[in-house]
């Protein structure tokens, strides 16, 4: 939303500081002035937008909508991810607008390669935390066109039910993926995707 904005600018600076290459980012405007202030800042630049409406069915919806602001976004990864796929047929890496990346994002692609879903674990110094926020990271997650069975799963589990809770949360299904989807890689490097 509006308040978050900054922390997406932010990313996107970042991201153009370390990959000189065409980068397309995809953002779920979560309320209208979003909209304006990307369209304003950026009206060459390859950042397309998305509303609620593009995700969910008319059936969908208003239950979506009733869901806190948070909540909404956090129901709406999975959804996003199969839209941005659709889109550009290629590997789609999902980040929360909070990530700073001290490397080129490119080799997280590589990091990718075939992997239909690639998970990023909770990489922290407190061990226990795991158990507060899940044991993989939903602010980082990288498909490509052959996760597009493990997104509709995800994406009905947070339509379902998407709160903050841990177990009840878009992370707390994520805990599931690996035993469900054989093609779930866990990326095993400490170079990504660290603290909280």
């Amino acid at each position: 939303d509006f308040n978050y904005l900054p922390f997406f600018l932010g990313m996107v600076e970042n991201v153009r500081s370390l990959h000189r290459g065409e980068v397309h980012f995809h953002l779920l405007a979560l309320d209208e002035k979003v909209d304006g202030v990307i369209r304003e800042r950026f009206p060459a630049e390859r950042i397309h937008l998305y509303h609620f409406s593009d995700l969910w069915s008319q059936a969908q919806l208003p239950k979506i909508m009733e869901r806190s602001v948070g909540e909404r976004a956090y129901s709406s990864k999975p959804k996003l991810l199969l839209k941005v796929l659709e889109s550009v047929e290629g590997p789609v890496f999902y980040c929360d607008s909070d990530v700073y990346f001290w490397e080129r994002p490119k080799d997280l692609m590589r990091a990718l390669g075939d992997s239909p879903v690639l998970l990023f674990p909770h990489w922290n110094d407190e061990f226990m935390e795991v158990r507060a926020d899940g044991l993989f990271n939903a602010g980082m997650v990288g498909v490509n066109v052959k996760g597009k069975a493990f997104l509709q799963w995800w994406g009905e589990r947070c339509g379902e039910r998407c709160d903050v809770a841990a177990t009840r949360g878009d992370q707390g299904y994520l805990d599931y993926a690996p035993v469900l989807f054989k093609e779930v890689q866990i990326y095993q490097g400490r170079d990504h995707n660290v603290a909280r």
